[in-house]
C-alpha cells in the first residue's frame, strides 16, 4: 500500500507511506518528510536517512517510509519482538495500513535500530509516544510472508537482539502493549524455574506500605531473557490480576500460581 502523493496535501488522517524508491525519486516527497524530521527535532535529516537505509536494505528487500499522525502521548499502535510482533486492529499504524506484523523495523524518527538491544529499541519506540507524529522504516521480504526474515542480516549484530532477527523473539519477551500511563505489558515465558525475579515491598512490609518493586533478577531467567525488565520496576498485575495494594506474601502466590508457559506481567519503569 503505497501512498505516494504530489498535490502536497497529507494522504488521510492516520499517515502516510512511500517506498525507498518512490521516495528516493521524489524531491516533493523528500521534502515532505524532511518538514516532519524537523518537528521532530530528529538528528537526522531526509538525505542521510535515504542513505542510510539504501545502505542497508538489500536487493530482495521492499522498504518503506511511514509517517503516522497521532495524538501526542499515544503509542504507535504495534509491539516489537524480533520485528513487528503486533498491530492493534485500532492503533495508529493499524489505521495507516502499511506495518504489518514481520516487518523488520530499521529506524524511529531517524534513529537507526541497528544492533540495538531489545530494551534500547523499547525506548525509541516509547521516545516516539512525545510527539503527534512519527516516521517508522520498516523493511519486507518480497518473497515470504515471514517478511522480516529476510531482513535478518541487515540489522544483526552478534549477542545483540535487533529489530530484524527473529532468534530470540519468542523466548525474549515482547512488550504486548504499552499503556496510556506508561504502564508496559511483557509477554514472559514461565519455566519450571519461575519467571526469574523477585520482589520487595507490597502492603504493610516492613518498610510499610509500599509499590511491589522487582528486587532482584536471576541469570538466565526469564526476566534476564526479556530484556524489558529491570530492578526497581513497579510490578502492577499478572495475567489480569492486579497485585497493587496487596500484600508481599498474597501477590507472590498470585505469581507462582501462575501456569508454565506465556505470562502477561504489567510493569511500570521508574519515572527518571
Amino acid at each position: 500500500q503505497e501512498h505516494s502523493r504530489t498535490d502536497g496535501h497529507p494522504p488521510d488522517l492516520n499517515g502516510w507511506a512511500i517506498s525507498l524508491r518512490e521516495l528516493a525519486n521524489s524531491p516533493l516527497d523528500q521534502s515532505r518528510l524532511q518538514a516532519v524530521l524537523s518537528q521532530l527535532k530528529s538528528k537526522s535529516d531526509v538525505l542521510s536517512l535515504l542513505q542510510e537505509t539504501k545502505a542497508l536494505s538489500e536487493v530482495k528487500v521492499d522498504t518503506f517510509f511511514v509517517v503516522l499522525i497521532k495524538e501526542e502521548g499515544s503509542g504507535l499502535g504495534f509491539s516489537i519482538a524480533g520485528g513487528v510482533h503486533r498491530v492493534f486492529t485500532k492503533g495508529t499504524a493499524g489505521l495507516e495500513g502499511t506495518i504489518r506484523r514481520g516487518d523488520g523495523v530499521l529506524s524511529i524518527n531517524g534513529t537507526s535500530l541497528e544492533g540495538t538491544t531489545h530494551g534500547e529499541a523499547l525506548f525509541h519506540l516509547h521516545q516516539a509516544r512525545m510527539s503527534t507524529q512519527a516516521i517508522v522504516v520498516i523493511c519486507r521480504g518480497q518473497e515470504s510472508e515471514h517478511s522480516g526474515s529476510l531482513c535478518l542480516d541487515i540489522l544483526h549484530q552478534p549477542r545483540q537482539l535487533s529489530l530484524c532477527t527473529k532468534e530470540n523473539s519468542m523466548e525474549a519477551g515482547a512488550v504486548v502493549e504499552i499503556g496510556p500511563d506508561g504502564a508496559l505489558t511483557v509477554e514472559l515465558h514461565k519455566t519450571s524455574a519461575g519467571l526469574g525475579f523477585s520482589l520487595e515491598g507490597g502492603r504493610a512490609s516492613a518498610q510499610g506500605d509500599r509499590p511491589l518493586h522487582v528486587k532482584r533478577i536471576f541469570k538466565g531467567g526469564a526476566a534476564e531473557l526479556s530484556r524489558a525488565i529491570d530492578v526497581g520496576d513497579e510490578v502492577l498485575a499478572i495475567n489480569s490480576h492486579p497485585l497493587v495494594g496487596l500484600m508481599h506474601y498474597d501477590a507472590w502466590n498470585l505469581i507462582k500460581a501462575a501456569s508454565d508457559g506465556p505470562v502477561h506481567l504489567v510493569i511500570r519503569k521508574p519515572r527518571t
